[in-house]
This record gives C-alpha cells, structure tokens and sequence, in this order.
C-alpha cells in the first residue's frame, strides 16, 4: 500500500488523486464492507497571501491551498472506494503563541476555508464548486 499522502505534508499536490486512490482501493481489498472516509486532509493557507506561480502555487498561499483542498474534495467526489470527506477545519483557529510556535505562521491554525474573521478563502469557493453548491 502507498503510504504517501500527498499534498499538505508528504508529496506533491500532483498525487493527491492517486495517493487517496490507493488508499481506498487497500481498504476495500482488505475491508470491503466498511466505508473509507476522507478526514483530516486539506492544506494551510494564511488568507490574503498571494502566489506569483499559478501552476506551482507557493505553500501558504491562498492558492495552493485551493488547489490542495479541491483535488482532495474533487477526489473523494468521483471515487466509487471514497464514501466521504471532512476537511481539516472550517476557519482558521489561534492555537498557541507566536512566539512559540515553530510549524504555524502567527500561531494561527491556516487550515480553514475561512479567515478567522470566517472571510472565505479561495479554497471555501474551489470547494464549493466541486460540491456543486456554486454554478
């Protein structure tokens, strides 16, 4: 089984279909009557931060994270294997001190598809549009 899953943390945002891909088709190998759910997937972004790159958004970006957030959805969406999704968080969230932390810009949670002020990010209306909620 891949054990790569691409995206946010391991791998390139190229693979984030045919790492979910595998996962789904081991579990239904190995588990054919249980469900594989989606949780936890999706990628920061700090909103209002802008890449120059189009095809190779920056990490942090608005961007990126659009792009990371809706292959996922996109995904779980047009697998048969996938019965679900949930991603990260709904808006970004203060989780420790600026001055603490080493891994989250500010201190700050940048996995939301809202600000913390719940201002959408490009993400909320990528996703929405795989979702079918935006025309």
């Amino acid at each position: 089984m891949v054990r790569v899953l691409a995206g946010w943390y391991n791998g390139p945002a190229s693979q984030i279909n045919a790492s979910w891909r595998a996962h789904a088709a081991w579990v239904a190998e190995h588990w054919p009557a249980k469900p594989f759910i989606i949780s936890e997937t999706g990628a920061g972004g700090i909103a209002g931060n802008h890449s120059d790159n189009a095809t190779d958004p920056a990490r942090w970006s608005e961007e990126y994270q659009q792009l990371v957030d809706s292959l996922d959805v996109a995904t779980a969406m047009n697998c048969s294997n996938v019965s679900g999704i949930a991603l990260w968080q709904l808006q970004d969230i203060k989780v420790d001190q600026p001055n603490t932390s080493t891994s989250r810009p500010g201190g700050i949670n940048n996995k939301g598809v809202l600000s913390q002020l719940r201002v959408p990010k490009q993400a909320a209306t990528a996703v929405a549009k795989v979702f079918g909620a935006v025309p």
